[in-house]
């Protein structure tokens, strides 16, 4: 059985087994189990996490294996194969614009199937753009100059979310060559890059 539990102001997680009691009607823990503290239960998941493929197919080898550990395994492949699909497909996204006080420009995150792209408006390099447009358009601002602004800035949005999508799939992997790691990226980056402008075109196509 399974339980969050606390002991001395440490939040614990409890694996065990129990036994019914009859004349009581109710269930007893055994010494049969383990407890997790915060540390040691991220430290498993960690493990688990990054190791899962190899631990499933060596219990798989076992002569104790059933079709149930067999099903485990096919099921993650089947996980693994529609996130991979996933992290490669084009997917819609917003942009947002907000304050942070480090030192990054941008960061994605996934959002229910949809991508979120955020811009620290705050950082030297967003600032010296929005000043080299301003400097550059504001005289001659018109209908023709604002459409090929946004164009520009969907071209630069995509080169960023496709940059994030490609080193997510290669901090995935185990770094054993970095030069091949590059190249890796490299590929994973144009190959990204390459369906966020497919679908721009599709999109446009599509626009009245």
């Amino acid at each position: 059985m399974f339980r969050l539990g606390e002991y001395q102001g440490t939040r614990t997680i409890d694996i065990r087994k129990y036994f019914f009691d009859k004349s009581s009607l109710t269930y007893h823990p055994t010494k049969t189990g383990i407890t997790f503290t915060e540390s040691s239960y991220l430290t498993l998941t960690k493990i688990l996490n990054q190791n899962s493929e190899e631990i499933l197919d060596w219990l798989s080898r076992g002569a104790s294996s059933n079709g149930a550990l067999q099903e485990v395994k096919e099921n993650q492949k089947n996980q693994e194969m529609s996130k991979t699909n996933a992290r490669y497909s084009a997917n819609d996204y917003k942009r947002k614009e907000e304050f942070w006080k480090d030192q990054k420009f941008f960061e994605t995150e996934a959002s229910g199937g949809e991508d979120v792209l955020s811009y620290n408006v705050s950082h030297d390099f967003w600032i010296n753009l929005q000043m080299l447009i301003h400097k550059t358009f504001d005289k001659e601002r018109n209908e023709s100059i604002d459409s090929a602004l946004t164009e520009i800035l969907l071209l630069f949005d995509m080169l960023l979310i496709s940059f994030s999508k490609a080193t997510d799939l290669v901090e995935r992997k185990p770094i054993e060559d970095p030069e091949s790691l590059i190249d890796t990226l490299y590929f994973n980056w144009g190959a990204m890059l390459k369906e966020y402008l497919k679908k721009k075109a599709h999109n446009d196509l599509e626009k009245p």
